[in-house]
């Protein structure tokens, strides 16, 4: 009877990785276990966790709205300036190569990881990326959980952005004329304590 109590409860915060809201969700969900005395154990773990934070894209003094992407490499407050490049799909990026050199190219679809990483491999110095309708908020990085020594190097060093279907009409088009860009997007990244709570109903009959 009190699923939907529950429900309302855990939805009612944005509970972003590592946050004192994540933390005060996990900590309600143990106090109703403890409360139906079922057995729990909350404890908590160091993690590297990438959050998007704001971004933004200029074009000819028109904002256009855009969202980056976790693990995406920030740019400095006062941002850059970027020719932008119609690519449209990984193929064509990997025809053009070195073609796309320091210039923020425009593809079309969700952030790739793999995309990114052939982009950085080429030179680019961002992408940005057409979604949808609506936008996605992605990760851009092919580490998953905690980086090691051996991985670290595969976390991105260029910049990423995404907009939607209707602004990105308007964005091939200034791309197919070499248009310059002002972007900045920002990204904070760091190890938090993270949350893992276990909890365990033994069962009645064997075999449990």
């Amino acid at each position: 009877p009190k699923l939907m109590e529950y429900t309302e409860m855990i939805s009612s915060e944005v509970r972003l990785s590592g946050s004192p809201e994540e933390k005060k969700i996990f900590e309600y969900i143990k106090a109703c276990l403890d409360e139906h005395g079922i057995p729990n154990e909350l404890t908590y773990c160091d993690g590297y966790i990438s959050l998007p934070k704001e971004a933004t894209l200029c074009i000819d003094e028109e904002y256009y709205p855009c969202i980056t992407a976790s693990m995406a490499a920030p740019t400095s407050k006062e941002g850059k300036t970027l020719e932008l490049m119609m690519v449209g799909d990984e193929n064509r990026l990997r025809s053009i190569g070195e073609q796309v050199a320091g210039k923020a190219i425009v593809l079309y679809g969700f952030t790739s990881r793999t995309a990114v990483q052939r982009a950085e491999q080429f030179g680019a110095a961002a992408c940005i990326f057409i979604n949808g309708e609506h936008l996605h908020s992605m990760i851009c990085s092919p580490v998953w959980g905690n980086p090691t020594p051996s991985t670290c190097s595969l976390i991105p060093n260029i910049h990423v952005l995404s907009v939607d279907r209707y602004w990105g009409e308007k964005l091939v088009r200034a791309a197919e004329q070499h248009k310059k860009a002002h972007i900045t997007a920002f990204v904070d990244c760091g190890w938090r304590k993270i949350p893992t709570l276990v909890a365990e109903i033994p069962g009645e009959e064997e075999p449990d």
